[in-house]
């Protein structure tokens, strides 16, 4: 009964890191990679909330075929609050509240709930939620593969060269993600985000969640990290 919150990484990212000269062009205008990730994090930096539908494909080394599982999130950022509602293979739905984050499996009739603040996300998530793409800073450099079709790829490579680099694909017209992907010796993920919705004024009650009679309230919440690590 794991959830798979590798999702999260599909926020806006704010790569800070030290971005090299590198120059590529978008639609024919030259483009540095510094001024990619200024405009990457100025979109960040104006989000007040969002929510946006994501599809994730993992697949394990040699264990037949890939696992995907398909979603959407909404959160707003102050106060901080999130909320992913797993639509496949298995319902699902993580609420995080300001207080506590639950994770409701409607076909066992359980849910499982923790008290937690900012720092306790992180650490059992692995990334902080609200600065996702902050896990790459002092640890990871990017390098731009290229700008075509209204899209800039670039890829965060590791200082361990025994490492796994992760692979972005921003939208050059928002400068929102659009896909990330990695891929190591045991297994390989790709994450699609979609359908973004930008500061429609998101309300508290978007975050609240209540359970259906006789659902089983357990205390603890269960490993949240499928395969594979966050950054």
């Amino acid at each position: 009964m794991t959830a798979t919150l590798f999702l999260f990484l599909c926020l806006p990212p704010v790569p800070a890191v030290c971005a090299g000269s590198a120059t590529i062009s978008v639609d024919s205008a030259p483009l540095a990679l510094e001024s990619i990730l200024k405009s990457v994090r100025q979109a960040e930096a104006d989000i007040k909330d969002m929510s946006f539908s994501f599809r994730q494909k993992t697949a394990l080394k040699g264990a037949g075929e890939p696992q995907e599982v398909v979603g959407k999130v909404i959160m707003t950022r102050k106060p901080e609050r999130f909320r992913v509602d797993y639509e496949s293979p298995v319902r699902q739905v993580a609420i995080y509240d300001g207080e506590n984050i639950m994770l409701y499996m409607p076909e066992t009739g359980q849910a499982f709930r923790q008290k937690a603040g900012r720092m306790d996300m992180k650490k059992m998530l692995g990334f902080d939620p609200s600065a996702p793409m902050g896990a790459f800073e002092g640890r990871y450099s990017p390098e731009l593969a290229g700008c075509a079709d209204g899209v800039c790829r670039i890829s965060f490579k590791p200082g361990d060269p025994a490492g796994t680099a992760w692979k972005l694909a921003i939208d050059s017209g928002n400068w929102l993600l659009n896909e990330i992907s990695f891929e190591n010796s045991d297994m390989s993920m790709t994450i699609t985000c979609t359908n973004y919705r930008l500061n429609t004024g998101l309300k508290a009650k978007a975050f609240k969640f209540i359970l259906p009679p006789g659902t089983e309230v357990i205390d603890g919440i269960p490993i949240l990290m499928g395969p594979g690590k966050a950054p």
